[in-house]
């Protein structure tokens, strides 16, 4: 027996937005594995444009630049994703955001096990995983909430009711939030970036 959107419970329809999100992360890590492939010489996958400086690299780094590093493409695809729910027609960019980080961790993640081979796949499931995943569960609620102000903005240009300034307070508060869980996701990255370059990414 088929459920059609309109019989769905509120809490089956949050599962399914989160699952369609999630699916624009996976297809991104998908992507950017395969971009690696395709630029064989790596002229531009190594980019921050691309990679989002998340590749682990045995380079020497302090603490707070590794963290730095960490957090500040964190913090500048949750801002874009908060100014993305102020317009009617920002869900197209905000699920971008998702695909753009993915495909960073799915560059990171080839381009680790091509220099490092089967080495390799223990730094990324101990460095480079655990962050991949924290980052996916912070921008996915961050993309829940911006398409969700986006779409009462859209209704709101066709006539419905937009919710007043309690709705925008609470998103902002919820970005707020999701910002502190990104600086503790950086300080995760920095402590096993700390603990693991000398052990794992030694030439």
């Amino acid at each position: 027996m088929k459920i059609t959107a309109a019989e769905m419970t509120a809490s089956q329809k949050r599962k399914m937005s989160l699952g369609i999100l999630m699916l624009f992360m996976f297809v991104g890590v998908i992507a950017g594995t395969l971009l690696v492939i395709k630029d064989a010489d790596r002229a531009y996958v190594t980019t921050d444009l691309f990679s989002q400086r998340m590749i682990k690299s045995g380079q020497a780094k302090t603490l707070l630049k590794v963290f730095l590093d960490s957090f500040l493409p964190l913090a500048a695809i949750l801002l874009f994703q908060m100014i993305c729910g102020f317009f009617a027609v920002g869900q197209p960019l905000c699920a971008f955001t998702l695909f753009h980080r993915g495909a960073a961790g799915g560059i990171s993640a080839a381009l680790i096990y091509y220099e490092y081979g089967l080495k390799g796949f223990f730094i990324i499931v101990i460095m480079l995983l655990p962050v991949l995943v924290f980052n996916m569960y912070i921008l996915i609620f961050g993309a829940r909430e911006s398409v969700r102000l986006s779409n009462i903005l859209a209704g709101f240009v066709l006539g419905k009711d937009c919710g007043g300034n309690e709705s925008i307070r609470l998103y902002l508060l919820k970005f707020l939030v999701l910002t502190a869980f990104a600086l503790i996701c950086s300080v995760l990255d920095s402590a096993l970036t700390y603990i693991f370059t000398g052990l794992l990414l030694k030439p």
